[in-house]
């Protein structure tokens, strides 16, 4: 069989995989009542050849050769990762098949949904839908809501001096706060910050321009992101991370709720949810085509 009748053989299976999985979940990753967030994550470490083939077959030429610019194969693998992750969420949210979805770079680099075909033939779920996608180091994580949502995973063990960072790009109270702690700390803290501000410019989509010295973070509870992943609930405790802004970014922190964790030692993740009610988060490693394992996380 030549290699064009093989990859048709390959693509036709994908889209009857990936269809009838899509119409299976979609009604269950729909937006309820009250703000809904879906949280999904995998790592790259876990990509086999099998499933590079696979989750190329669901990037459209763009993305193709995008993913075709990286030098070297680690940044390919997140590119890639991220991509299929992303394409197959909200296809399944919307009940569509990952490759119907045109996916575009806002001025600020955000992924739009360009057009959503739906198998349900309800266009206001697409207009409902709110996502984005971060990836660093191993992590690839993607957040989907019926609000304005936005997530950051960093890597802390980069060795850029991030303490240079924020002495010159945090809040003036954040900064404070920051330094307040005992010297060895104030590194690993940096992160707790950081995600927190990345999610938030993200979630108002409109990234750097907002001015990272315009608005900062007070975390209430000194464990409120360092504490690692384990069992039990959700925490949507609004108070324990405070938004502070100023004036002219002409926002309401009482309309946010941010959560964080650190899924390993070496990560911190935070997300930003633009919503006055109580958030219902929930989180799952996902492979597309193979698994999809519930993860007991304790934000905050």
């Amino acid at each position: 069989m030549g290699d064009s009748a093989v990859c048709g053989v390959v693509g036709c299976a994908i889209d009857q995989a990936l269809l009838g999985l899509s119409v299976k979940l979609a009604e269950q990753s729909r937006p309820v009542a009250g703000t809904d967030v879906l949280l999904r994550v995998a790592r790259c470490s876990g990509l086999d050849n099998a499933l590079r083939e696979a989750y190329w077959q669901l990037l459209d030429d763009v993305e193709r050769t995008r993913n075709q610019r990286f030098r070297f194969q680690a940044d390919r693998d997140r590119h890639l990762l991220g991509r299929a992750l992303l394409r197959s969420s909200i296809a399944e949210w919307l009940g569509t098949k990952p490759q119907a979805l045109s996916l575009r770079l806002d001025a600020h680099g955000k992924p739009q949904l360009g057009n959503a075909p739906n198998v349900f033939e309800e266009p206001a779920a697409s207009e409902q839908l709110h996502f984005n996608l971060s990836h660093s180091g191993d992590w690839v994580v993607v957040a989907l809501a019926n609000v304005p949502v936005g997530i950051d995973v960093e890597h802390t063990l980069r060795k850029s001096d991030v303490l240079s960072l924020a002495a010159h790009y945090f809040y003036g109270e954040e900064l404070k706060e920051l330094q307040s702690f005992p010297e060895p700390e104030q590194r690993e803290r940096f992160f707790d910050y950081w995600t927190l501000k990345e999610a938030y410019m993200k979630a108002r989509g409109e990234g750097i321009s907002l001015g990272l010295e315009n608005f900062g973070f007070r975390l209430h509870s000194e464990g409120a992101c360092a504490a690692q992943a384990n069992t039990g609930e959700n925490s949507a405790d609004k108070n324990r991370i405070e938004l502070m802004l100023n004036e002219s970014l002409q926002d309401n922190p009482q309309a946010w709720q941010f959560f964080c964790v650190s899924p390993v030692a070496e990560y911190r993740l935070a997300l930003a949810v633009r919503s006055a009610g109580k958030a219902t988060i929930r989180t799952e490693e996902y492979w597309p085509f193979r698994e999809s394992t519930p993860l007991d996380w304790r934000l905050n």
